[in-house]
C-alpha cells in the first residue's frame, strides 16, 4: 500500500526539496522536486486508481525506502532533480534523463557549393566539423518531423541529392544522424532556413508557399505540402523559440546549447524571466549560475542523509 511505503511523512518540512524513492535493492528509482515536500509526498499516499495516477502508482510499488533534502529555493530545488537525474538515470525518470539524444540541426555549404542540412541525436562532437550547429532540442520526433518536412518542401526549390543521402522516415523513432544535399540552393534560403532554426524569424514558412505556388507539382500535392508546412510551424513554436526564449533570458547570443546544459538552462532562462516580471530584476545570468554552481555540486557529490525511512516488513 502506498500509504505503507511512505511512512512519517508528518516529520517532513514544509520546504522546497528533493526526494529520492529507492526499491529494496536499494536502486535509486525515482527523484522528483516539491515546493513543499510535506505535502508532495502525502500526494504519494493517496493515489486512486485513476489513470492519472497510474504512473504514481507504479513508483510506490517498487519503493522500499526513500529519502529527502531540503533546499533553499523551488529553483535550487528543480536544479538539483535535473542533476540527479541526468547523473542517476533512475527507471522512472525518462524525461531529462536521455539529455545526450537531445536532437540537433546542422548546416553545412560545401566548397562546390551545395548545403548539407543534418540531423543528430548523438554529441555535437560527432557532426562534421564547419557545420553550424542549432539547437539542442528538446523533442526528438518534433525536430526530426521538421528536418523530413524540411527536405521535402526546400527539395521543390533546389535540387534534393538522392543517391547519396536518405531522408529520415517521419514514423523512424531512432533515427540517430542523416544528412541531406542540396545543389541549386542560394545563400538567401541558407540565410531564412539559419534565421528559422535559430527561433529568429519565421519568414522562411511565408518564402517556401510564396514559391510553391508557381510549382505545379506542389499544387498537385497540396494536402501533403501543408502537413509539411503545419510539421515546420509547430517545430518553430514548440522548439525553435523556445530555445531563443532561453538565450535571450541568459543573454547568451546565438549560441548552440549543448545539450547536457539545455534542461538546466531553460530552468534558469524561466526563473529569470519570472524575477524580471514580478519584481523588475535585472541582473546577467552568471549571476544567478553562480550563486547555484557551487550548492549543486555540493549537493551531487555528497551522500543524501537528511532523512531515511524504510518500507515495513509485512
Amino acid at each position: 500500500m502506498p500509504a505503507r511505503a511512505l511512512k512519517d511523512i508528518e516529520q517532513l518540512s514544509n520546504n522546497p526539496g528533493v526526494y529520492f524513492f529507492y526499491d529494496a535493492a536499494d536502486n535509486l528509482i525515482y527523484v522528483g522536486k516539491a515546493k513543499n515536500l510535506r505535502r508532495r509526498l502525502a500526494q504519494y499516499r493517496k493515489t486512486s486508481r485513476i489513470r492519472k495516477h497510474r504512473r504514481m502508482r507504479g513508483i510506490i510499488r517498487d519503493t522500499f525506502r526513500y529519502e529527502t533534502r531540503n533546499c533553499p529555493s523551488e529553483l535550487d530545488a528543480l536544479l538539483l532533480e535535473n542533476e540527479w537525474i541526468q547523473k542517476a538515470k533512475p527507471k522512472w525518470n525518462i524525461v531529462g534523463a536521455f539529455y545526450f539524444m537531445y536532437p540537433i540541426i546542422s548546416v553545412r555549404r560545401e566548397k562546390n557549393g551545395d548545403l548539407i542540412l543534418g540531423y543528430s541525436t548523438e554529441e555535437a562532437s560527432t557532426i562534421q566539423s564547419g557545420s553550424r550547429l542549432f539547437g539542442s532540442y528538446r523533442s526528438r520526433s518534433n525536430t526530426r518531423r521538421a528536418f523530413f518536412s524540411m527536405n521535402r518542401l526546400i527539395g521543390y526549390i533546389g535540387h534534393r541529392e538522392k543517391k547519396k543521402s536518405k531522408t529520415p522516415s517521419s514514423r523512424s523513432e531512432f533515427v540517430k544522424n542523416r544528412e541531406q544535399r542540396f545543389r541549386q540552393l542560394s545563400v538567401e534560403w541558407e540565410k531564412w532556413i539559419t534565421l528559422f532554426f535559430n527561433g529568429e524569424s519565421s519568414l522562411l514558412l511565408e518564402k517556401i508557399v510564396t514559391q510553391l505556388l508557381d510549382r505545379p507539382k506542389a499544387r498537385r500535392r497540396a494536402s501533403e505540402v501543408q502537413t509539411y508546412i503545419d510539421e515546420l510551424a509547430l517545430f518553430y513554436s514548440t522548439e525553435a523559440k523556445r530555445l531563443k526564449f532561453i538565450r535571450d533570458q541568459l543573454d547568451l547570443g546565438l549560441g548552440f546549447i549543448p545539450q547536457r546544459e539545455r534542461d538546466r538552462f531553460y530552468l534558469l532562462a524561466k526563473h529569470i524571466a519570472k524575477s524580471r516580471l514580478t519584481d523588475g530584476t535585472h541582473f546577467h545570468s552568471n549571476q544567478i549560475s553562480q550563486s547555484f554552481s557551487q550548492s549543486l555540486h555540493l549537493a551531487i557529490d555528497s551522500k543524501v542523509t537528511e532523512t531515511k525511512f524504510v518500507k515495513p516488513n509485512g
